[in-house]
């Protein structure tokens, strides 16, 4: 029987953005297909337990709007958990939040970014190791993804792979071990939504690029594809 994804909220979004597309759990549901029952939803921020994640067939952590750097308990438990379902085989992708949560628990401290906040469409140019990682598979060296982040990882972790950066933030996607991935950027977030976060900033629309990013679709279709699927088979 399949089994379900568990996804980790780890905050909630920006009221404004929430009514029109729903919370950080409703990107990623419909980006790996729509379907609600196949995954599990749990908020460690409201201080809902971890339950064992070697009942679910993979482990998403989401963004948040809490800072690492606030070094809340939940979050270090978070992390080690992140951590401890990789030691177990079960795929992990950590993704903005979520991959601050593990560069900070393998040793990287994470900082606010010097150069501000990096929002909207950026580029990013994939390292040798990330041209050969799965979860980049079929991409071009330089890719196009949403972003919205102050905070980033100050380096690379000890023993972690990198996989991605660019001139904003050197840490844009690592990989640790087999099962464990982060990505700084967005893969679930579509144009419109940019577009309403840039809105809700009171942003200008020459202030930022909003384009459509099928290199982020690709990103979660290859975790779906090559990290959950071969555990579900």
């Amino acid at each position: 029987m399949r089994r379900s994804i568990l996804l980790l909220k780890c905050g909630s979004g920006n009221p404004a953005v929430v009514a029109r597309f729903g919370d950080y759990e409703s990107f990623f549901i419909r980006a790996l297909g729509g379907d609600p029952a196949r995954f599990t939803v749990v908020a460690p921020y409201k201080g809902e337990p971890l339950p064992d994640p070697s009942r679910h067939s993979a482990v998403l952590a989401t963004g948040s709007a809490f800072s690492v750097t606030e070094k809340r308990p939940w979050m270090a438990e978070t992390a080690e958990y992140l951590l401890s379902a990789g030691e177990k085989r079960v795929p992990v992708l950590g993704v903005c939040f979520g991959h601050q949560l593990l560069c900070e628990a393998l040793g990287a401290p994470v900082q606010k970014s010097p150069k501000g906040r990096e929002f909207g469409t950026v580029s990013l140019e994939l390292t040798d190791e990330g041209r050969r990682d799965p979860i980049f598979a079929g991409l071009a060296a330089r890719i196009e993804v949403q972003a919205s982040h102050e905070d980033e990882a100050s380096l690379l972790p000890a023993g972690a792979r990198l996989l991605a950066g660019n001139g904003h933030s050197a840490v844009q996607a690592i990989a640790f071990g087999d099962f464990v991935r982060g990505v700084q950027f967005h893969p679930e977030w579509h144009r419109e939504a940019i577009r309403a976060m840039g809105e809700v900033r009171r942003l200008q629309p020459q202030a930022y690029r909003a384009e459509e990013t099928p290199a982020g679709k690709a990103v979660l279709r290859n975790f779906e594809e090559r990290f959950i699927a071969p555990r579900e088979g």
